[in-house]
């Protein structure tokens, strides 16, 4: 049986608002989440950022990616090498909400 009426505009709404939230979360949110973990971070000045993934990689490096998930939930992936045996990388997912963030759960971590 088709919907109709109200169920059915509801349903268009809640579709319609999911995906404009899921849009400013991947467009505004991941970036800025990714700004405030890379300024955690804190990566020394000569270390270089390898996000990208373009080119031989240099000696030291650091690498940050961020994406939602789902709205408002994003997932950040970070590493860092400083050469041999020296390095980290976590996992991390962050709730943001329209300019607030908070690291909600650390999924992995690890160090060279």
């Amino acid at each position: 049986m088709p919907l109709r009426g109200r169920p059915r505009r509801a349903l268009i709404v809640g579709v319609c608002l999911y995906v404009v939230l899921w849009l400013l979360t991947e467009l505004f949110g991941a970036p800025q989440v990714r700004r405030a973990v890379i300024r955690d971070m804190a990566p020394p000045t000569s270390y270089e950022d390898a996000s990208r993934g373009t080119g031989p990689l240099p000696p030291r490096w650091y690498a940050c990616g961020a994406r939602a998930l789902v709205p408002l939930l994003i997932l950040v992936d970070h590493t860092w090498h400083g050469g041999p045996l020296s390095g980290g990388s976590a996992r991390e997912l962050y709730i943001w909400f329209f300019g607030l963030q908070f690291r909600v759960y650390t999924l992995e971590e690890g160090a060279e």
